[in-house]
C-alpha cells in the first residue's frame, strides 16, 4: 500500500520538474532573442535599429564652397576678401555647419579643412573629395568672387597662383552628383554660366554681358539683402537685387549699367526674371533644406515657353 500510495507523489514531482524545465528554456530564449535583436541594433548607424534606420527619411548634407580669386588691385583684393566673410556669415545664419563651409582665400596661410589657399589645385582637390561624399539628395552651394576673364579662348578664374579654366571648373562640378546652386559673382561671368547650365544646378551670374569688364556691384547688394532674411525664396532676392543695381547706376548716370542673368535648370533669363517667375529659383531658399527637397525634385512648373537663348535680351 505504501509504495502504491507513493506513485502519484512521484508522478506530481516529475510534472513539476518538467514545467520548471521547459520554463527556463522558454525565458533563456526569449533572453537570447533580445540579445541577439540588441546587437544588431548596435551596428546600425545611430544605434537604430534596421528596419527603423531603413524607414527613417534621409537628411541631406549641405557643403558650400567661397572662391575668393584675386581682385586685381590692393583694394579690389581687400573687397573680395570681405565678401567671402560676409558670405560666410550669411550661411551661418542660414543654418550651415561650419565644418561644411569651405573658403578658398588668398590670405590663407595655414590650409585646413575648411580653409584652403585660393589656388587651382585645392579647389579642384576639393570639389574630387565632395563627389565622393555627397549624393543626389545632397546640397551644394557654391560663391565666386574677384577677377575672371573671357575672351575667344574661354573664361577662366584668376585664382592665387594659376588661371582655373571655367571648362575645368564645371567638368570638375559635374562629378559631384548633387543639387548645386552657383552664383558666378565675377566680371564677364554670363560665360562662366554657358559652361555650367545644367538640369540640376541653377547659376546666378552678376552680369549677362561678356563685355561688362568693370567689377560688379551685384555681390555686395545681393550679400546685404540676402542677410536681412535667408529664408526669403531666392528668386525674390534676386529681383530685389537687380532693381537695387539699377537704381544705383541711375544714381551714376551711367547709360549702360550691369544686369544680372540667372539659370533656372531649364530657362535663362535676365533681371527683372519675369521668365522665372514660379519656377525653381521662386523655391529654393538658402534657409530650409526641408523646402528645397521638392524644389529639386523637378515637380516644377514650367518657367516659360522661350528657350534659353531667345529668353536673353538681345546685345
Amino acid at each position: 500500500m505504501r509504495g502504491t500510495q507513493s506513485t502519484p507523489v512521484v508522478a506530481v514531482l516529475l510534472m513539476w520538474a518538467l514545467a520548471l524545465t521547459l520554463g527556463c528554456v522558454a525565458a533563456c530564449t526569449t533572453t537570447q532573442n533580445a540579445m541577439t535583436q540588441s546587437s544588431q541594433s548596435a551596428t546600425m548607424p545611430g544605434g537604430t535599429s534596421k528596419h527603423a534606420a531603413e524607414s527613417a527619411p534621409s537628411m541631406a548634407n549641405r557643403y558650400a564652397l567661397v572662391v575668393g580669386c584675386r581682385g586685381g588691385n590692393s583694394e579690389q583684393d581687400s573687397k573680395v576678401q570681405a565678401l567671402c566673410g560676409r558670405t560666410k556669415e550669411l550661411l551661418l545664419k542660414a543654418g550651415f555647419d561650419e565644418a561644411t563651409i569651405i573658403v578658398f582665400s588668398k590670405q590663407t596661410t595655414t590650409t585646413t579643412a575648411t580653409s584652403q589657399p585660393a589656388s587651382s589645385d585645392a579647389l579642384l582637390a576639393s570639389l574630387a573629395g565632395l563627389a565622393e561624399r555627397l549624393h543626389k539628395q545632397d546640397e551644394l552651394w557654391v560663391f565666386i568672387y574677384g577677377h575672371a576673364n573671357a575672351n575667344p579662348r574661354g573664361y577662366s578664374l584668376t585664382l592665387s597662383s594659376s588661371r582655373l579654366k571655367g571648362k575645368e571648373l564645371a567638368i570638375a562640378m559635374g562629378k559631384v552628383q548633387c543639387h548645386q546652386a552657383v552664383f558666378c559673382m565675377t566680371r564677364q561671368s554670363s560665360a562662366l554660366l554657358e559652361q555650367l547650365k545644367s538640369p540640376d544646378r541653377v547659376v546666378v551670374a552678376a552680369c549677362d554681358d561678356e563685355n561688362q569688364l568693370d567689377s560688379p556691384e551685384m555681390p555686395g547688394i545681393l550679400l546685404g539683402l540676402w542677410q536681412q532674411d535667408p529664408s526669403r525664396p531666392l528668386l525674390d532676392v534676386l529681383v530685389d537685387s537687380g532693381n537695387a543695381v539699377e537704381e544705383l547706376y541711375k544714381a551714376k548716370v551711367v547709360l549702360q549699367s550691369e544686369r544680372a542673368c540667372a539659370w533656372d535648370s531649364e530657362t535663362l533669363a535676365s533681371a527683372p526674371f519675369k521668365e522665372l517667375s514660379g519656377g525653381r529659383l521662386g523655391r529654393l531658399r538658402m534657409k530650409s533644406s526641408d523646402a528645397n527637397r521638392d524644389a529639386w525634385s523637378g515637380n516644377v512648373p514650367a518657367t516659360g515657353t522661350t528657350s534659353p537663348v531667345e529668353s536673353r535680351p538681345a546685345k
